[in-house]
């Protein structure tokens, strides 16, 4: 058993008694602190396994699944080999950002990205700000990837977005910039227009910054004959039509939904997370993840599914949002042609923690 295996085993049998031992303040940053050591062990471990397989391909791409892992597990690329061995049909590495960025810290004497289990819940909750090496290290992450494991129909999508440190005209241009790194690397793109951690008032300038976006892929294909998909990842659908007919109007290939949450009010939290839920969410804010949103995410997926068949819009659709189990996966699966992969993180997380990473992905495809 390896030290990942060995160390996800213990915090599966220990977790939910620990946050109700510990002070909610003591809990969060007891796993706050262990995140990045965690992301290394995982990246050494060396478990391998037969894929399991339900083919899919659109745009070009094939993948040997339809679930990978979603936007914010492998932020800088260096899990792309786990992924893989562990059977994930793709992955999305991410959010990538042009210059490394050291994310939010826990507090002013702390520097750990502040994030926590919900254990009763099924959750988690984080407000991490994105923490990335940049742009330029992550596609040599990507570029080693496929040099050691010559990996098969496994497409790696690149989420990513402005730099949070910088404004105007001058994020536009990093954003652009970016992307245009990317795109020579990158199976497809996810354009993330959703973290609840980072994000102001310009994402009010949505539209024309993705026209803007659109412009500098559509330039790459002229130039390579390689046409790269966009997606764009979003909290939610809002006003399902208009969403999809301005995505379709400004050539998007796809959305993303949802990412995590902060109507809080709105979100079942387990009596027993209760006072961790509240203190994390009074300190840190951040998005919630996992079960709690995944109604929402559901029928966010299934309304955007209704419109597209409804405008005949050539979008497709990437559902996120508290999956975890073959049900799950089921019940998306049936909601219509246009939905075509699937991602997790919370839950596959929870699985993991059974200490089994050879069954991770079998269990669930």
């Amino acid at each position: 058993m390896s030290l990942a295996q060995f160390a996800a085993r213990i915090d599966g049998r220990l977790r939910s008694r620990l946050s109700l031992v510990l002070t909610p303040s003591l809990f969060t940053l007891l796993y706050s602190a262990v995140r990045h050591p965690m992301l290394l062990a995982l990246a050494r471990d060396r478990t391998s396994v037969d894929a399991p397989r339900y083919p899919v391909e659109f745009a070009g791409l094939r993948f040997r699944n339809d679930l990978g892992n979603a936007a914010g597990f492998d932020k800088d690329g260096t899990l792309l080999g786990f992924n893989y061995r562990i059977g994930a049909g793709f992955a999305i590495v991410g959010t990538v950002l042009i210059e490394q960025h050291t994310g939010n810290r826990f507090s002013s004497r702390v520097s750990y990205n502040p994030w926590t289990p919900l254990p009763y819940s099924q959750g988690a909750i984080n407000s991490l700000g994105l923490p990335n090496v940049g742009v330029d290290v992550v596609m040599k992450n990507i570029l080693n990837f496929r040099n050691e494991h010559n990996p098969v129909d496994f497409p790696i999508g690149v989420s990513i977005m402005g730099h949070p440190a910088q404004h105007g005209e001058k994020k536009l241009e990093g954003t652009i910039e970016c992307l245009r790194r990317v795109l020579p690397v990158a199976d497809f793109v996810e354009i993330n227009e959703s973290c609840p951690n980072v994000h102001g008032h310009e994402v009010d300038d949505v539209d024309s910054r993705l026209a803007t976006l659109v412009v500098v892929r559509d330039e790459h294909h002229l130039k390579t004959g390689r046409r790269v998909p966009l997606f764009v990842k979003l909290a939610g659908f809002g006003d399902a039509a208009h969403t999809v007919r301005v995505m379709t109007a400004l050539g998007i290939d796809g959305l993303v939904g949802v990412n995590t949450q902060k109507n809080y009010a709105d979100l079942v939290v387990h009596p027993k997370d209760r006072a961790l839920f509240d203190y994390y969410t009074r300190t840190h804010g951040g998005g919630v993840s996992g079960q709690p949103i995944a109604h929402y995410a559901l029928a966010q997926i299934e309304l955007a599914a209704r419109e597209i068949v409804a405008q005949k819009s050539h979008l497709k659709l990437i559902h996120v949002g508290g999956i975890r189990s073959r049900a799950d996966m089921s019940k998306s699966r049936t909601i219509g042609d246009s939905v075509v992969l699937r991602e997790w993180y919370t839950g596959m997380m929870e699985e993991m923690a059974r200490g089994e990473f050879n069954t991770v992905y079998q269990n669930i495809i």
